[in-house]
C-alpha cells in the first residue's frame, strides 16, 4: 500500500509524486527531521539543494524522507531505494536501520553506503563541517 508520509522533490501533490513506490530508484536517499514544515524549511531546502549539486545530483531526483511525517504503523525497516543513504541529524535506527556510522565517514552495509551527518541546520552555520561533508560526499559519489 502506497503511503503520502514518504516525500520527493517537487510537484510533492502533482503526478502523486508524494507517494512511495517500490519500483523507482535514486541516486540518494535522504533522511531528514524537521518539525517546523511539512517537509523541510525553504533555508534547509536550499542548502540541501546545494550540496546535492556538488556532486551533480538535482534535488529533485532524491527521495526525501521527513522522519517527521511517518506513520508509526509503516513497517520497519523504511524502503531505502537508493545506492546511497545520507542521514542529516537522525540516528538511522529511527528508520529500522541497525546501524551506527561514524559522523562524515561513509559505511557500506550490503548493497548501500551509509553517511550520517549533523543537522542541515548545524552545517549551515559550522564551515568545518560542511568540509567534512563535502570530503564524504566526494568519497561516495566520485568513483561511479
Amino acid at each position: 500500500m502506497e503511503s503520502p508520509n514518504y516525500v520527493t522533490f517537487p510537484g510533492l501533490y502533482q503526478n502523486k509524486a508524494y507517494l512511495i513506490k517500490d519500483e523507482p530508484t535514486y541516486p540518494v536517499v535522504i533522511i531528514l527531521s524537521d518539525s517546523t514544515s511539512v517537509y523541510m524549511d525553504d533555508a534547509n531546502r536550499e542548502l540541501l539543494a546545494k550540496i546535492l549539486q556538488s556532486v551533480n545530483i538535482a534535488l529533485p531526483k532524491a527521495k526525501v524522507i521527513n522522519v517527521q511525517n511517518l506513520d508509526d504503523s509503516l513497517q520497519q525497516p523504511i524502503p531505502l531505494p537508493a545506492r546511497a543513504v545520507i542521514s542529516f541529524g537522525v540516528d538511522f535506527a529511527s528508520i529500522g536501520q541497525n546501524l551506527n556510522p561514524e559522523p562524515y565517514q561513509a559505511q557500506p552495509h550490503e548493497d548501500k553506503v551509509y553517511l550520517k551527518a549533523d543537522s542541515l541546520h548545524e552545517i549551515a552555520q559550522d564551515k568545518q563541517k560542511k568540509i567534512s561533508l563535502w570530503q564524504a560526499l566526494k568519497a561516495i559519489f566520485t568513483d561511479k
